[in-house]
């Protein structure tokens, strides 16, 4: 081995800086690839975890749409007086 130069086990001969370059395009793709395997896991979670839809009412960030409606009364209940006789055995 030469002042400067780091060899491979397959025989490659390269220069230090060569090395630094590889050494560094390697943790950036190291790095890339955590990324994406944990925004992956977050896509999973979001398409495949458990659903809840939840109504949060009032909330003051929520835009209004400006729709005017009615207030609806509901009816009045019916009632009816039901009458019957029964025989006892």
């Amino acid at each position: 081995m030469q002042n400067g130069q780091v060899t491979y086990t397959n025989s490659q001969v390269v220069s230090i800086e060569e090395y630094e370059a590889l050494k560094e395009a390697y943790s950036g793709l190291q790095a890339e690839y955590l990324y994406l395997k944990q925004e992956l896991a977050q896509l999973k979670r979001m398409i495949f975890g458990s659903k809840s839809e939840r109504h949060i009412g009032n909330d003051p960030s929520q835009l209004i749409l400006g729709l005017d409606t009615e207030a609806v009364t509901p009816p009045e209940k019916e009632t009816e007086q039901i009458t019957y006789t029964r025989r006892k055995f």
